[in-house]
């Protein structure tokens, strides 16, 4: 494992929160039959937790190939590139993306990319850390020392973003912060 890899194990285990599958599972609600995509799910480590408890087809859309391999092989999963997701207009009942925009080079792109993929009245939901805190700025810092693309957003930030692109969006306050906007 590489520095950073190591690196944000350790940022990880510091940010104890409230389980992230349990709050995600509370905002989906009742979703028997919907198509979930998991944004930058790495492993599938998420949707493998939510999928234990419902009916819902979760797919996973990474970047990493390494990152899918060593997921379920019961999840379906799919390699994004750039710039675009591998989606038709409207597959989705509702997308979520835990701690991956702080990666996403274009976050205003790639918000608008998952507004195409939801269907009408679909959600998305957003698990960040939140900017403003000292240990995420830290964090942020070395990982850009070691040339990789690293841009914490404010819940304020976001949520405008999203309010632009169409979405009412409110934030949530977690030990980070979540945002879910409705398309």
């Amino acid at each position: 494992m590489d520095f950073i890899g190591l690196l944000e194990r350790a940022f990880y285990r510091l940010y104890r929160r409230r389980n992230v599958a349990e709050y995600l599972r509370s905002e989906l609600g009742a979703t028997d039959g919907a198509r979930i995509l998991d944004f930058g799910g790495g492993t599938g480590r998420v949707s493998i937790a939510l999928s234990a408890t419902g009916p819902e087809t979760f797919v996973v859309a990474d970047p990493s190939v390494e990152a899918l391999r060593c997921g379920a092989s019961a999840l379906r999963v799919r390699i994004m590139g750039a710039p675009g997701l591998p989606f038709r207009d409207g597959s989705f009942h509702a997308i979520f993306a835990v701690d991956v925009f702080h990666h996403v080079p274009d976050a205003v792109a790639t918000l608008a990319e998952c507004a195409r993929c939801l269907r009408p009245g679909g959600t998305l939901h957003i698990v960040e850390f939140d900017a403003r805190a000292r240990l995420t700025k830290l964090f942020g810092w070395l990982v850009r020392r070691q040339g990789r693309s690293c841009r914490f957003w404010t819940s304020d930030h976001l949520v405008g973003a999203l309010e632009r692109l169409g979405f009412e969006a409110q934030a949530t306050r977690l030990e980070r912060y979540a945002v879910r906007a409705t398309k």
